[in-house]
């Protein structure tokens, strides 16, 4: 009998960083891209990670291992690669073709050569994107004020019944004093 294949969205991007040169780094998340990138900023290198490109696609972790398969010989890591940016998405956009992509952003973040036009911003929208929306707050929601008439509760330390703050109370469950800990009868 054969399983049903699920198919989970993620993305698919490119992330770079000024201080280790010409090397990227390709991978999959099914959360945000940038997201990605900055657990990537506690890893103690001097400069930033930035994503480069982000590509929403339909089953991710399969299309990464088609995409490092493509760039098997720029491997430098498991998921880092010496390409540039450029090299990286045409490799993507190889592997997915123009219909695979549900929706993409491509941001060059590498600086531009002298006398060459700046860098663009390249965004493609495809109609299954209104399938994905992450979701959306409908109505705002306030914090109550705090209530400060009201006696803070405790547990008993005996039985675990919620208490007031009188130390001198008796327990209805357990029949003894409550004790509290030290830090309730400050």
């Amino acid at each position: 009998m054969e399983g049903k294949k699920v198919n989970v969205r993620g993305w698919i991007y490119v992330i770079t960083n000024d201080s280790i040169g010409d090397v990227v780094k390709v991978g999959f998340s099914t959360k945000d891209p940038e997201l990605r990138a900055a657990e990537l900023n506690h890893t103690g290198v001097p400069l930033p990670y930035r994503v480069a490109f982000s590509a929403l696609v339909v089953n991710p972790r399969d299309v990464e291992q088609s995409v490092h398969r493509y760039l098997v010989e720029k491997r430098k890591g498991k998921e880092w690669f010496r390409c540039g940016v450029s090299e990286a998405v045409t490799a993507i956009k190889q592997v997915l073709g123009e219909s695979g992509i549900l929706y993409s952003q491509h941001t060059e973040l590498l600086s531009s050569s002298p006398g060459t036009n700046p860098p663009s911003i390249e965004i493609g929208v495809d109609e299954k994107l209104n399938e994905f929306r992450p979701m959306q707050r409908t109505k705002s929601h306030e914090v109550p004020p705090r209530r400060t008439h009201v006696k803070p509760v405790f547990l008993c330390w005996n039985c675990g019944t919620l208490v007031g703050d009188d130390p001198s109370a008796i327990c209805r469950r357990c029949g003894k004093k409550h004790p509290l800990s030290s830090l309730a009868k400050r």
